[in-house]
């Protein structure tokens, strides 16, 4: 059988070792100085994407966004000031204003409910009696009158 003495294998393994470590050493520095290339790269040329942006914004949309951003904030400031206003006048009439809604909350709502007629003498009377002489809104609100709602 073939046998290598020992002292022949430690310097190719020394050799090796040195070899790989060396190996690894460039391979990282390697890596290294690609990534610090394409940052650089990336750079660049986000820098000169923003230049151009810049100046395209300068040239062309400056003027109008400084009047977008101007009439923006008075719209904002009319808008706050009618609101206000608004409030102040809600809050001061809310008792007329809680009446009229109520009021025309259960007229829209009686649009929508089958009334049931109740007939006793003497609005059966009075309605025959007046029915040729009165107007369209007084016999709704007579019909209103003698009707009651479920």
């Amino acid at each position: 059988m073939f046998s290598i003495p020992l002292a022949h294998i430690e310097p190719i393994l020394t050799a090796a070792a040195r070899l790989y470590a060396v190996g690894g050493e460039i391979f990282t520095i390697g890596a290294i100085m690609w990534t610090i290339n394409f940052a650089a790269n990336l750079t660049e040329k986000l820098y000169v994407a923003g230049v151009t942006t810049g100046r395209f914004y300068k040239r062309h949309l400056h003027k109008r966004m400084l009047w977008t951003a101007k009439h923006a904030a008075c719209t904002a400031i009319v808008v706050s000031d009618y609101a206000w206003t608004g409030a102040k006048h809600v809050y001061s009439n809310r008792e007329e204003l809680l009446t009229k809604l109520n009021t025309t909350r259960n007229r829209v709502g009686s649009w929508f409910v089958y009334p049931t007629y109740t007939y006793d003498a003497r609005n059966l009377e009075l309605a025959m009696c007046n029915d040729m002489f009165d107007s369209w809104e007084s016999r709704i609100h007579k019909l209103n009158m003698t009707t009651t709602t479920k």
